[in-house]
């Protein structure tokens, strides 16, 4: 689907359902607090956006992510030392897995790979849900080099400890995984511009072949549900 800035803000909350977008894989893997997949059926199969999802475009945090989002790509690349990541206009679909669909905040253009470049306003509320010290690159503080992962019991706990050293929530860690595979990337940054001191914040996050597989696997299942 091209051209997605021409869209009215029900229109584009429609073509969304015509696919797993990867904000939608958290909750797929059960490490989205806010949906579960019960609700996210019942949202993909409704031909009608209610008055809730009209709400959500109306939050501070939702409204300044959206305005802020040129200024923090921007930042990135002048924290990275690089060009300005390209935003893409379509929202594409994975060839492979149709149910898979991904909208770019940016994307990088190297010259052996098109890496995904994410990017969020972290408000200070939101804060504690990062670690800037295991942060690639950051604006003023110093990062570690330690970032050792914990054991975990199961996929949702290995997600959640994988996000954790690399510093992000696990839902946008699954999300940045998403547009790994579709990209056919060996990873992805995600770059935050954090309210609390005003700092521009690059984390890593690897490809993850296990993190990625259980997205598909779980996507199919859901999909079929769907339809």
């Amino acid at each position: 689907m091209e051209n997605i800035p021409s869209l009215t803000d029900d229109e584009y909350a429609l073509i969304r359902r015509q696919g797993l977008g990867a904000s939608d894989s958290s909750i797929l893997l059960g490490v989205n607090p806010y949906k579960t997949k019960d609700q996210l059926i019942i949202e993909k199969r409704s031909k009608h956006i209610t008055d809730e999802e009209r709400a959500i475009k109306l939050k501070d945090a939702v409204r300044k992510g959206f305005d802020l989002e040129p200024l923090i790509l921007q930042k990135y690349a002048n924290l990275m030392e690089c060009e300005r990541p390209i935003k893409p206009e379509a929202m594409f679909q994975i060839t492979e897995t149709p149910y898979l669909t991904i909208n770019y905040d940016g994307l990088a253009i190297g010259e052996e790979y098109i890496i995904p470049v994410e990017a969020k306003f972290v408000t200070t509320y939101g804060d504690k849900y990062y670690n800037r010290k295991h942060a690639l690159k950051r604006e003023f503080g110093e990062c570690s080099l330690e970032r050792k992962c914990r054991p975990y019991s199961d996929t949702a706990d290995r997600i959640k400890a994988k996000a954790e050293q690399v510093g992000i929530p696990p839902y946008y860690y699954t999300q940045a995984q998403q547009q790994i595979y579709g990209a056919g990337a060996p990873y992805a940054y995600l770059v935050a511009l954090h309210d609390k001191g005003w700092e521009t914040v690059v984390y890593f996050i690897p490809r993850d072949e296990e993190c990625i597989r259980a997205i598909i696997i779980a996507g199919a299942k859901v999909w079929s549900k769907i339809k």
